[in-house]
């Protein structure tokens, strides 16, 4: 029996159609499974008082160690500055990797 390829479109399409909630389901989880998941943190402050060519400083800076499932920790230094932009960064992580998750 012959079949043809618009009626095999067809059968497909329905297929996917009805499962499509379940499909979504499955890919979102297997995205969250295999990527790197945050273990742990931990942070310090730190206040850098002077250098080799500022006699006084007093700038603050934080230290942040992130565990990462699969990877080594890693070690960021930061000002005010750029501690408000990556938490700013984080936030739009978390807000996409929740709009995936619905």
């Amino acid at each position: 029996a012959v079949v043809s390829t618009q009626s095999t479109g067809e059968t497909l399409k329905k297929v996917l159609d009805s499962r499509s909630e379940d499909i979504q389901q499955c890919l979102k989880d297997r995205f969250l499974c295999e990527h790197e998941k945050l273990l742990n943190f931990d942070w310090k402050a730190n206040l850098v008082l002077e250098s080799n060519l500022i006699s006084n400083l007093n700038e603050p800076s934080v230290t942040l160690s992130f565990d990462v499932k699969h990877h080594d920790t890693v070690t960021v230094e930061c000002n005010e500055e750029e501690l408000y932009y990556l938490i700013q960064e984080l936030e739009k992580a978390k807000l996409e990797a929740q709009s995936m998750l619905t």
